[in-house]
């Protein structure tokens, strides 16, 4: 299957779920699109980071929440962003590999 990181995080903009992407350096975003069609670890943690997204948009043009809404979006966020720092040490073993 192939892979294209910027089909993968969709929605990127300044107001979307996604917008920390935007922020990500260009040399990650190969990274990943080179890696992930064979790195099953790293392809989970994406899909599995987009899934996280999917939901948070759910919230995100809502003008109020219920406090167990918010409560439950304060979790998504915390797991999308370990999976976060999941995918960035799959990218540090990859950025060390590409330098030697």
């Amino acid at each position: 299957m192939g892979y294209n990181i910027h089909n993968v995080f969709r929605g990127l903009g300044p107001r979307g779920a996604g917008a920390h992407w935007i922020l990500m350096e260009k040399r990650d975003l190969d990274l990943i699109n080179k890696y992930i069609s064979v790195d099953d670890e790293l392809r989970a943690f994406v899909e599995e980071h987009r899934h996280f997204e999917e939901l948070l948009e759910n919230y995100t043009d809502r003008a109020y929440l219920t406090p167990e809404e918010e409560a439950e979006e304060k979790q998504l966020k915390k797991l999308k962003l370990q999976g976060r720092d999941r995918i960035e040490r799959i990218l540090a073993k990859y950025r060390r590999k590409e330098a030697n």
